[in-house]
């Protein structure tokens, strides 16, 4: 009957003792059974369950020690079973007589160790109150056999309780990961992917479900920032990132084919002790953990370029100033020259053309000035939508008969501090940026919108989205330096972005850009509401 319940499926060792000891004593008719366990030191026996027949009621708590029952615990050690007939006089059980047996009743005793892993590790106690009872051999198996259903049923609750703790380990490791920004791959000693944690998903755009089980040469694929695999290959990445030598980022090609810029660290984890290793493979697991380094990047990038612009507005103030001193005397001369000169007269027509020259140049010593020396801004509180308004029949103008623009300004913007001429240097600017990468002509939109952080319209959006040739990967880190650009000899100074760059971020803002080639590229300004922070930002150079 005991077999038959499964006490397997009992979903506490409490409920199993309690059915072992009521069926045992009802089997059996004896009035008490319990289970006693021992102590890990084997000097004290404490009753987890005990059985009463006439009550039919279970109990426990009660606890003996070995200096007290000397006899009795050497008893339990040595035999397959107690059983005293007579309790009071066996010398086994003796002992008990004054403080147990007689106040309770009890007239034979019958004890089966309870053995686990051939350890005992505690007793099934029969207790018979009443006349004398003889404890047959049967009787004894039979005891012994509910002794070893008990043992089963201790085994069984140990062996939940490590699964229920394994899992809850298992759990909270697991959120631990899921947890982590960085990307964490674990390598099993044949070389494929044993565990991943969310953030590699993110990290290196592949499922986190198609992961286990790969070969982790097709998950971490080293290459140089172009893409193109890394002749040293895996075993050099991975070498790169043991112990102290993880320094410096590397280049890892994701699902899609784009790169990530990432530092790692990889830590090998010795084999587990009894674990089986494969000397062919190695030994234990490798772990590497990835960090995405684009935001690191783009940070030491943009002081570079801070950098770069110091150094090349310092060398461009003083070029232009020495230019404009010549300039000066070239416009001045000419036009003396055009005043003395009859229209008739065939030199006319050239020194017009000098003259005309030296203006031109004028226009860039003068650019290259408001580069060196900074443009002053003179902020005031400015609504975006009228200055985008009030430039729509000069934006026209500037992009030209092939180009149709789409105005989508949004209602109830709110106001930013900016300096007015400034910003619409930076409107016509990206227009004209828009206008060359659309040759054949095309729609180019100007949105305006608020950005709510936090519940608050702290931020105000100028958004140009062109639908031309795009920027390719490798020129787009670069568009804001000054004379920087792609366009042929003498059709661009480079240095219409580089100004904008300066203009926005002098007035507390930042210029964000995206550019699919093919497809168009989008320029996103964010400036800062009217009170805000960002938008007190002192006047000055941009």
């Amino acid at each position: 009957m005991l077999w038959r319940t499964n006490l397997a499926r009992h979903r506490s060792l409490t409920q199993s003792l309690e059915q072992i000891t009521r069926v045992a004593a009802r089997t059996m008719e004896v009035e008490r059974v319990g289970v006693w366990l021992f102590d890990q030191a084997h000097l004290r026996i404490r009753c987890l369950c005990l059985y009463s027949l006439s009550a039919d009621r279970h109990t426990s708590g009660m606890e003996l020690t070995a200096a007290e029952y000397p006899a009795y615990f050497r008893a339990l050690a040595t035999s397959r079973a107690v059983a005293a007939d007579e309790a009071q006089a066996d010398v086994r059980t003796q002992e008990f007589t004054a403080e147990y047996l007689t106040p309770i009743g009890i007239t034979s005793m019958m004890d089966a160790p309870i053995r686990v892993d051939g350890a005992t590790v505690g007793v099934l106690c029969h207790e018979h109150v009443g006349p004398g009872r003889h404890w047959d051999d049967e009787t004894q198996v039979f005891a012994g056999s509910l002794a070893d259903l008990t043992a089963f049923a201790i085994q069984t609750d140990a062996r939940a309780r490590a699964e229920r703790s394994l899992a809850e380990s298992d759990r909270r490791h697991g959120a631990i990961l899921s947890s982590l920004g960085d990307a964490v791959v674990v390598i099993d000693a044949d070389a494929r992917v044993g565990m991943v944690n969310p953030a590699t998903e993110r990290l290196l755009r592949v499922p986190t479900a198609t992961c286990v089980g790969r070969p982790v040469a097709e998950l971490l694929v080293p290459s140089s920032e172009s893409g193109v695999p890394d002749p040293s290959g895996l075993g050099a990445f991975l070498a790169a990132g043991l112990g102290d030598r993880g320094s410096g980022w590397r280049f890892l090609r994701r699902a899609d084919g784009t790169v990530v810029p990432v530092l790692h660290r990889v830590t090998s984890i010795a084999a587990a002790p009894g674990e089986v290793v494969d000397a062919d493979r190695g030994s234990g697991r490798t772990v590497v953990v990835l960090h995405d380094m684009t935001e690191s990047r783009t940070f030491e990038e943009g002081i570079r370029r801070a950098e770069r612009m110091e150094a090349v507005g310092a060398l461009a103030g003083g070029i232009a100033h020495d230019f404009n001193n010549l300039l000066t005397a070239i416009i001045g001369c000419s036009q003396l020259l055009l005043e003395r000169t009859p229209r008739s007269d065939p030199s006319f027509g050239l020194i017009d053309e000098i003259h005309r020259a030296g203006d031109r140049s004028g226009t860039l010593a003068r650019k290259l000035l408001s580069l060196a020396r900074g443009q002053e801004l003179r902020p005031v509180s400015v609504d975006l939508n009228a200055v985008v308004t009030e430039l729509r029949s000069l934006l026209g103008r500037v992009a030209g008969e092939s180009v149709s623009i789409v105005f989508e300004l949004a209602s109830g913007l709110p106001r930013v501090t900016a300096d007015i001429d400034a910003l619409e240097q930076v409107v016509v600017n990206l227009v004209a940026n828009a206008r060359d990468s659309m040759p054949s002509g095309g729609p180019l939109t100007i949105s305006t919108e608020s950005l709510e952080v936090l519940g608050e319209r702290d931020r105000v959006i100028l958004r140009v989205r062109d639908r031309g040739c795009g920027i390719p990967p490798h020129v787009l880190p670069r568009i804001f330096d000054p004379f920087f650009t792609t366009k042929e000899v003498g059709k661009g100074t480079g240095l219409g972005l580089s100004i904008v760059h300066g203009i926005v971020t002098r007035s507390g803002g930042r210029i964000n850009v995206a550019s699919t080639e093919g497809r168009g590229t989008t320029f996103v300004i964010e400036l800062p509401r009217e009170g805000t922070d960002g938008a007190n930002a002192a006047p000055g150079l941009a």
